[in-house]
C-alpha cells in the first residue's frame, strides 16, 4: 500500500509473533486500530510451531499504547523507527538484477544486505580443505557464525542484545558459499528472509567467475 503523500518520519516497521490460527493476526490489528494506529502494510514471513511472524509497518497513533497492551499470546520481536516494508517480488528482482549485472562476490553481498535490510556482511567460499577464504565483506566479525554454517551445513541464527545475525550456507555443483548478514539491533531473522537469500545466492553461483 503505497502512502507517497505522508512523510515517513514516524513510520515504524515492528516485526511480531502471533498464533499460526485463524484471527490470530486479527487480534493485533484490532489492538492497533483500537490505539488509532494506522497499519499501511503486512507481510506474514514464517509459520512454525503454532506460531506465526509478520512485518507489519505503522503509522500515527499511539503505538506504545498499543504493544504495552499486548495480549501474552501476541509477542513483539522487533522494533525499527523509520521503516520501510518493500514489495518482495520487485526487491527480489531488484536484487537478482544487481548479481546478474556485476556477476560479483560484493555484488552478491550488497545486494544481500539491501534485501533483507541488513547492516553488514560477509560472503565466504569454502576450499577443498573445508576453511572458509573470504570473498567480500563489511565486517570480519562473522567468521565464527559462517564457520558452524559450514559445519552444520544448514542456516545458523544467533540473537543477542545488540542484534541480530545469520549465517546460510548454499551449496551448487560441489561449491559452497557462506552468505553472514547482521543488523545492529534486534530483529530476528526469518524463514522467507533465509529463502531469500539463499536463492539469491544460487543464482550468484552460476553466475560468478
Amino acid at each position: 500500500m503505497e502512502r507517497a503523500t505522508r512523510s515517513r518520519d514516524d513510520w515504524t516497521l515492528i516485526r511480531m509473533e502471533t498464533p499460526d490460527r485463524p484471527g490470530g493476526l486479527a487480534v493485533l490489528t484490532r489492538l492497533l486500530a483500537a490505539c488509532g494506529v494506522d497499519i499501511l502494510s503486512i507481510e506474514v514471513l514464517s509459520h512454525r510451531d503454532g506460531l506465526a511472524t509478520a512485518d507489519v509497518l505503522v503509522h500515527g497513533g499511539d503505538l506504545d499504547r498499543a504493544l504495552r497492551a499486548l495480549d501474552a499470546d501476541v509477542r513483539l520481536l522487533g522494533r525499527r523507527s523509520h521503516g520501510v516494508l518493500p514489495d518482495p517480488g520487485l526487491a527480489m528482482a531488484e536484487a537478482s538484477a544487481l548479481v546478474v549485472d556485476e556477476r560479483t562476490a560484493d555484488a552478491l553481498l550488497d545486494a544481500a544486505l539491501r534485501l533483507v535490510d541488513a547492516g553488514i556482511g560477509a560472503v565466504y567460499q569454502v576450499d577443498e580443505n573445508g576453511e572458509l577464504q573470504s570473498v567480500a565483506e563489511t565486517s570480519s566479525g562473522l567468521r565464527l557464525l559462517a564457520e558452524e554454517a559450514a559445519s552444520s551445513g544448514a542456516p545458523v541464527l544467533r540473537e543477542e542484545s545488540a542484534g541480530s545475525a545469520v549465517a546460510i550456507p548454499v551449496a551448487e555443483d560441489g561449491a559452497t558459499l557462506i552468505v553472514a548478514l547482521a543488523r545492529t539491533l534486534t530483529f530476528p531473522f526469518q524463514d522467507a528472509e533465509i529463502d531469500r537469500v539463499d536463492a539469491l545466492t544460487s543464482l550468484a553461483m552460476r553466475l560468478l567467475p
